[in-house]
């Protein structure tokens, strides 16, 4: 199972490089209000991520 893992873990770091070029290329392209509109959603995502930990005790 480690080794599961660790095969898995050493994919991702390999793919990291291409995966935030390719973000980063992305959130250039949109405008001022895509990127606002984005920022909104995951502060949302946050902000119930952070209700949920304190109701069921995890923070």
């Amino acid at each position: 199972m480690l080794a599961l893992i660790n095969r898995k873990t050493a994919t991702v770091n390999q793919q990291a490089p291409t995966i935030v070029a390719k973000l980063a290329a992305f959130t250039d392209s949109l405008t001022v209000e895509q990127k606002d509109q984005i920022i909104a959603l995951m502060n949302q995502r946050m902000d119930r991520r952070n209700r949920f930990q304190e109701l069921s005790g995890n923070h």
